[in-house]
């Protein structure tokens, strides 16, 4: 019984973690193919300079992540969905077993 217990545990936390994985996946596609844009909140120790076009206009798409600091982004966010989902699975168990 307890091990069948385990078990339906232990599917139940993978289904999440594999729904979790793959809105991540869904995401960086997104954002590869344009459909999406990654906007990250950020703040700057000094005064950035003002990037304009030849029509005098705000170039806001010149600011940008560079490859390895967005590859680095999806990477942290894969690991975080994937240490949620470890931690819902143990506090499961532990609600389950424990009481």
């Amino acid at each position: 019984m307890f091990m069948s217990l385990v078990a339906r545990l232990k599917t139940g936390q993978l289904d999440k973690a594999r729904v979790s994985l793959n809105e991540v996946e869904r995401l960086r596609v997104d954002v590869e193919s344009g459909k999406r844009k990654l906007l990250i909140k950020a703040s700057y120790p000094k005064a950035v300079p003002s990037f304009t076009t030849a029509t005098g206009k705000s170039d806001a798409a010149s600011l940008r992540l560079d490859n390895t600091a967005e590859r680095n982004y999806w990477t942290l966010r894969d690991r975080i969905a994937t240490s949620k989902s470890q931690i819902d699975g143990l506090q499961e168990y532990i609600r389950t077993q424990c009481n």
